[in-house]
């Protein structure tokens, strides 16, 4: 049997690789297609074969995107899988439209909703028809809340389309274990992803400026690279200011986070919208409390006041209040909640659930 999975990148299938491997003790022929980063050779070396593509995550050249569909129907028409899964946004509907005329078996995972929803301007009516008749014969959708799925289902002018909620690519429990609880004075607060303002620096930035004029003992610790593509990005000069006035203490990208996880007191992501974050799961895997906001995505990893506190989205003054709470609780009510988010990871985002949803339908539908 044939199969490919198909992403904007080899690096996004890191968080699949047990997935992958489940697949290939399947004696599944698995096939990867993707941008070309470091990841391909880690995925060539446990068995995989990589089928490169330049894709832009935000390209809106008519003819480069046509070239790329192109290039994407030859390979599948060539290769003749069984089935395809498609990954992200841009795979998604492009991997879809090849699947569809070449009458091949498809399931699509819905990682977040794209921007292009919510644009007002001629692109976005443009990009609303080509998702939606890209999805026209679809075997399957898998998406990470209940809230994506209500809001991507109105978008697909199809009735009765196979649907169903899954806690993203889960989390490896046995890697993400538990882990004590650490006794510093300080408490240190971690925030690990894109450095992206609508993830809530900007309100994270001013909530540390409130702790600051009450003179109370925290760090913040930022990990993760400067996305120079992304509109969204934070820039060089704002991250080294905030920096330089000792607001946080930023690494670059870091290849195992669970070091910094181990270190922390709690997590915070105070982010606008999210699909289902890997940051926030691993990191209640391993008892860590956490902050976020009551949001899509976030708010279905944390339950407010049992393993960490909800705050409102794009409210600094709320962040602010919520990390005080947390400051104030003490040891043993911060190792409960670290505890209770343990249990959590483990009956909602143990990624043996995750597996087992694709391979049934895998097999329901090869």
């Amino acid at each position: 049997m044939k199969i490919i999975l198909f992403a904007n990148t080899f690096e996004y299938f890191k968080s699949r690789k047990n997935f992958i491997k489940f697949l290939l003790d399947k004696k599944f022929k698995v096939y990867i297609c993707g941008d070309t980063d470091k990841y391909d050779l880690y995925l060539e070396q446990i068995g995989c074969i990589i089928l490169k593509f330049k894709i832009e995550k935000k390209g809106k050249n008519f003819f480069k995107e046509l070239l790329l569909l192109f290039k994407i129907f030859t390979i599948f028409k060539k290769i003749k899988p069984d089935l395809i899964l498609n990954f992200t946004i841009k795979p998604v509907i492009y991997g879809s439209i090849a699947s569809s005329f070449l009458k091949i078996p498809h399931i699509n995972t819905m990682t977040g909703i794209g921007i292009y929803f919510f644009k007002n301007n001629l692109f976005k009516f443009f990009f609303k028809f080509l998702f939606s008749f890209s999805q026209r014969n679809v075997n399957k959708i898998f998406f990470q809340n209940e809230e994506n799925k209500r809001f991507i289902l109105s978008q697909i002018a199809r009735q009765n389309v196979n649907s169903e909620v899954i806690p993203g690519s889960g989390v490896d429990i046995e890697t993400y274990k538990s882990i004590s609880y650490p006794e510093d004075n300080i408490v240190n607060f971690l925030y690990f992803g894109r450095l992206l303002w609508d993830k809530g620096l900007g309100e994270l930035i001013e909530a540390i400026k409130i702790l600051r004029q009450k003179n109370l003992k925290f760090r913040v610790v930022l990990i993760g690279p400067y996305d120079s593509e992304n509109i969204m990005a934070v820039g060089k000069k704002k991250l080294e200011e905030w920096v330089t006035k000792n607001y946080v203490t930023h690494f670059n990208y870091q290849e195992n986070m669970k070091p910094y996880i181990e270190q922390s007191h709690c997590v915070i992501l105070p982010s606008y919208m999210e699909g289902l974050p890997r940051s926030l799961m691993e990191s209640a895997a391993m008892s860590r409390p956490i902050i976020t906001t009551n949001t899509v995505g976030c708010k279905e990893v944390v339950s407010d006041k049992i393993n960490g506190f909800l705050c409102n989205a794009k409210d600094s003054k709320d962040l602010a209040n919520k990390m005080i709470d947390f400051i104030n609780l003490n040891l043993s009510e911060k190792t409960k909640m670290g505890l209770e988010g343990r249990k959590i990871a483990e009956r909602k985002f143990n990624e043996k659930i995750v597996i087992n949803k694709y391979f049934d339908a895998i097999e329901r539908i090869i």
